[in-house]
């Protein structure tokens, strides 16, 4: 067990840095497609980022939480990822059916479904993250991203440099994005399981109805996050879409935190579950509460007092007069991560119809407030529709968990 506990420390630290080090890769990139060529094409590659969000989202199938839970191995590894071929081919026959139905240009139409692609290869390395998370080897997962971070950010540099085209640049980055995933994921999973997709095929149509819920519930889940920003490049254009995207980017950082130091502790509420150990699920719930409290007030220190002076040297001295939404994005991001954690809570003790009438009522609040408040308050408009369906969300996430919780393990 002390080495099972010593194991998952530095695994959560490697997962948690290599989480970070991604993240501010991706987030490196939307700076430099703004330095590098202009707030135009920086909303371009920020809607083609946020619509394939909707699609990441359908892909994934919200299997990640079911998959480490599943402790009784109820489907196998190569059934996990014999599913995960099946979603990616669906999601990217939605989004070419998506961008078709809105009538994108095909200049447009080609960026965002070459970066749909490109996000195609992060929903496959998330069901190898699965299995990794299981075999108590999440170290993999953070040397892994970071090996890719770096490689796919260089090539992205590099081609966008030289051919100052969007579109070729990201196909670049999809391209290494994918090889990463050959020679270094599956490397791995070779010697931690042994994947057979012939006898798996069979399983993947009870394993896609068992998740269906999930997948409804991350689906809308994404869709809220891309509602207010989807009404915004409508109502205000791609431009005004950059520049909320270049403040809101550094703030995912702290949700990214929060996701990732939370998420190996999905496995371990599973064992308390179903253990039914009351007293020492609460007591995590509790502590994982507490911590992202504490992240939280640091993170509003670190904004109110440098997140001025962090933007301007980002951004320069144009992006100056927006900072005034920087401290809203940091509420809405501690929002999300909360979210995120009692949602993967919540499909440990498997209430998948709860996730999927809370998210339906939330992506209600969201459509609503975010035609009303970006008409009306512009920008601004944008953080108060984020913020209200996330606030709704987490309150009745907390009370049904607390609820179940209290029911189940009595």
């Amino acid at each position: 067990m002390e080495q099972k506990k010593t194991s998952l420390q530095l695994g959560i630290l490697w997962n948690t840095w290599g989480n970070i080090f991604y993240l501010f890769c991706q987030w490196l990139l939307t700076i430099l497609v703004i330095r590098i060529t202009n707030f135009e094409m920086g909303g371009e590659f920020a809607l083609a980022m946020n619509l394939s969000n909707i699609f990441f989202a359908f892909a994934i199938y919200g299997m990640r939480n079911f998959q480490v839970s599943d402790l009784a191995n109820e489907y196998s590894d190569s059934t996990y990822i014999m599913s995960r071929f099946f979603t990616i081919c669906s999601a990217v026959l939605l989004a070419c059916l998506f961008l078709g139905f809105f009538q994108y240009t095909p200049e447009r139409f080609l960026i965002i479904i070459s970066y749909v692609i490109f996000k195609m290869s992060e929903a496959l390395f998330d069901i190898y993250s699965g299995i990794f998370q299981k075999k108590w080897r999440v170290d993999i997962i953070g040397k892994s991203l970071i090996i890719r971070g770096v490689l796919t950010t260089t090539i992205f540099i590099i081609a966008l440099v030289f051919t100052k085209n969007l579109l070729f640049s990201i196909i670049a980055m999809a391209l290494t994005s994918y090889a990463c995933i050959y020679f270094f994921d599956m490397r791995h999973i070779n010697k931690l399981t042994r994947i057979s997709l012939k006898n798996a095929a069979v399983y993947v149509k009870p394993l896609l109805i068992t998740c269906f819920p999930l997948a409804g519930y991350l689906l809308i889940l994404s869709i809220i996050g891309t509602t207010p920003r989807f009404f915004l490049e409508r109502y205000l254009g791609s431009q005004s879409l950059g520049i909320y995207s270049s403040i809101a980017t550094p703030t995912l950082i702290v949700q990214t935190l929060v996701i990732q130091i939370f998420n190996p502790f999905i496995t371990i509420f599973s064992e308390k579950f179903y253990e039914k150990d009351r007293k020492g699920f609460t007591t995590l719930l509790l502590k994982c509460l507490s911590l992202v409290g504490i992240l939280a007030i640091f993170a509003f220190i670190g904004a109110f007092l440098l997140g001025d002076f962090a933007l301007g040297i980002l951004y320069g001295d144009k992006i100056l007069p927006y900072t005034y939404l920087l401290l809203p994005l940091i509420f809405a991001t501690i929002l999300t991560a909360l979210t995120w954690l009692l949602s993967g809570i919540l499909t440990v003790v498997r209430s998948f119809k709860e996730l999927v009438i809370i998210n339906i009522c939330s992506l209600l609040i969201a459509i609503i407030s975010s035609q009303y408040f970006i008409q009306n308050f512009g920008l601004q408009g944008v953080n108060i529709a984020t913020i209200l369906p996330l606030l709704f969300q987490v309150v009745v996430l907390l009370f049904v968990l607390l609820r179940k919780v209290k029911i189940v393990m009595s």
